[in-house]
């Protein structure tokens, strides 16, 4: 069960689409404490729908591997989506 810590807010599904990665915390957190770097190979294991993947993506500068999988088809589905539509921020 959701609760929301702010009850009278509007939800952020869809705003600024294409603009905005809405995370949770704990997803938002993984590249600020994994500090990936230009050139290296990461591997995001439970990557859909992408805000982690495409995060590492760019502090990564769009070079070296990231390798973003996840076992669920329909969410490697929404995983493909997210990476294309931000990949012109992912590349040098």
């Amino acid at each position: 069960v959701r609760e929301r810590v702010v009850p009278d807010a509007p939800p952020l599904n869809d705003v600024l689409k294409g603009k905005i990665f809405v995370q949770n915390f704990p997803s938002a957190t993984v590249a600020h404490v994994l500090q990936p770097q230009p050139g290296e190979l990461v591997a995001d294991l439970c990557a859909a729908p992408g805000g982690k993947s495409t995060h590492l993506g760019q502090a990564m500068q769009g070079e070296g591997l990231l390798l973003s999988v996840d076992r669920s088809k329909g969410k490697a589905a929404r995983l493909r989506q997210s990476m294309a539509s931000l990949r012109p921020s992912l590349d040098p």
